[in-house]
């Protein structure tokens, strides 16, 4: 399915619809941005130890398919802490929260401190 598209067209909704369909390379697809991602996390958990990680954007509304590839590979890489001592958390504000938090760091500067999202 994923192969009949034409690039332009290609959004990470549809990879995730077609991974879950059983479209192989959709799935590899997946698997290897967890990966790529879970090295990233991985070595922010080896340099700051963290008591938690709170994921948000796009990618936590597929959380389940990037899940066991991520998990898998942070076991692997993270060698400062054990991964069970960190909690992963979706971010409450999902898809929300970049913008959220943009809007804090502007209220914050020009001295408003009653924003709330």
């Amino acid at each position: 399915m994923l192969a009949t598209l034409l690039p332009d067209n290609v959004t990470p909704a549809i990879i995730s619809q077609a991974a879950r369909n059983g479209d192989l390379y959709a799935q590899h697809i997946i698997a290897q941005t967890a990966f790529y991602l879970a090295v990233g996390i991985g070595n922010l958990i080896n340099i700051l130890e963290p008591e938690r990680i709170i994921m948000g954007g796009g990618v936590m509304r597929s959380f389940d398919l990037f899940a066991p590839t991520m998990i898998e590979t942070l076991r692997t890489r993270s060698k400062m802490k054990r991964l069970e001592a960190i909690e992963l958390l979706p971010a409450a504000l999902g898809l929300n929260a970049g913008i959220t938090g943009a809007v804090r760091a502007i209220c914050m500067e020009l001295g408003i401190s009653s924003f709330s999202p």
